[in-house]
């Protein structure tokens, strides 16, 4: 089997991953203070998920507030405005790029230009209760 395609099952260590990346997107309008938009923008587009990317990440084991701190290191973040993002939809678009790169090997860069922030808030109520594999061909194939 190989390293990716749509015949691979995701392990438990991956699966983790991915919870990870969930946790840090939900959160980061509240622990660091930005507007989750920009920092998901910048981070899916930036140094740190392409090091995720790949198979073997010191970020894979690293905890969110220490990847938000190295985000907000190295780039310009807006500042939260007030304008709260529902949670949920920050949950799951976290888990589902994280996955979608880990289950496909598309980087999160190819990923945010198919699927960025915008319209993933528009189909997660269409998408989120659909299996992962499921809601990313959807959004893959714009159905």
């Amino acid at each position: 089997m190989s390293d990716y395609g749509v015949d691979k099952e995701l392990s438990e260590f991956e699966t983790a991953v991915c919870r990870n990346q969930a946790l840090l997107f939900q959160e980061c309008q509240w622990d660091f203070d930005v507007d989750s938009k920009d920092f998901i923008a910048k981070f899916m587009n930036g140094n740190i998920a392409a090091s995720m990317d790949k198979q073997l990440s010191p970020f894979h084991n690293t905890g969110i507030k220490q990847i938000g701190e190295a985000m907000l290191d190295e780039y310009e973040i807006d500042r939260f405005n007030g304008n709260e993002h529902n949670q949920e939809v920050l949950y799951w678009m976290g888990y589902i790029y994280r996955y979608w790169n880990m289950w496909l090997g598309e980087s999160s860069k190819e990923i945010y230009e198919i699927a960025d922030y915008d319209y993933m808030s528009t189909v997660y109520n269409y998408f989120h209760t659909l299996s992962p594999e499921t809601a990313i061909m959807r959004i893959k194939n714009k159905k």
